[in-house]
């Protein structure tokens, strides 16, 4: 089903609640939502009694309001992020859209291959004092971005996320715990697996 960024936000409330649902029925005890659209586009925190937990966009930035910041996610994120006002604290905010960066991303970059932003962005000579990246393929440029933009400081949501799954593992005594199985599920199990035993 991927790519979800260009998806109605119907289809990807669809979607995610269907795999939060297998998900759960595998026996897991915690869902992350490592994907901005599925998680701005749901407001499930929760599902089938196991809790999950979903990026914030915006969550610990700890900039002035007057600062000047780019948000960079699929059309979907961008379009759910500006109807929830999640930047509105901030008074110069851009949002940028590009429609098949992250679908490069994982086309090429997760295969050691190159992607060519000026083929997805168009370059400005706005000075921004942060960018936010609002999807968590674009990670894998976050260097390539930064050096793009022109900026140091470079936000992306995973500190938050980590810190509130963190703290429902100390709650819950589930830290501490070896890990005996990594497991993928879905069409490309196979190949996740391959890329995850690479990363390692």
């Amino acid at each position: 089903n991927v790519p979800y960024g260009c998806r109605t936000k119907e289809e990807i409330e669809a979607l995610t609640f269907s795999n939060l649902e297998k998900l759960a029925r595998l026996g897991v005890k915690a869902v992350v939502i490592a994907c901005n659209t599925a998680s701005v586009n749901t407001s499930t925190d929760e599902v089938c009694g196991v809790p999950v937990f979903r990026l914030s966009p915006g969550a610990r930035i700890c900039e002035r309001s007057d600062a000047s910041g780019c948000f960079l996610g699929t059309p979907s994120t961008v379009e759910a992020v500006k109807r929830k006002g999640s930047f509105s604290r901030f008074s110069a905010m851009d949002f940028i859209a590009p429609a098949r960066l992250a679908n490069d991303i994982e086309n090429k970059v997760a295969f050691g291959g190159k992607c060519v932003l000026v083929d997805h962005l168009v370059t400005t000579y706005k000075k921004y004092d942060f960018l936010y990246l609002g999807c968590t393929h674009y990670l894998y440029l976050k260097e390539e971005l930064k050096r793009f933009y022109g900026v140091e400081k470079v936000y992306d949501g995973v500190d938050s996320i980590l810190q509130n799954l963190f703290d429902y593992m100390d709650k819950n005594g589930l830290q501490g715990q070896n890990i005996q199985l990594v497991r993928f599920v879905g069409e490309f199990d196979e190949l996740n697996m391959k890329i995850f035993k690479r990363k390692l």
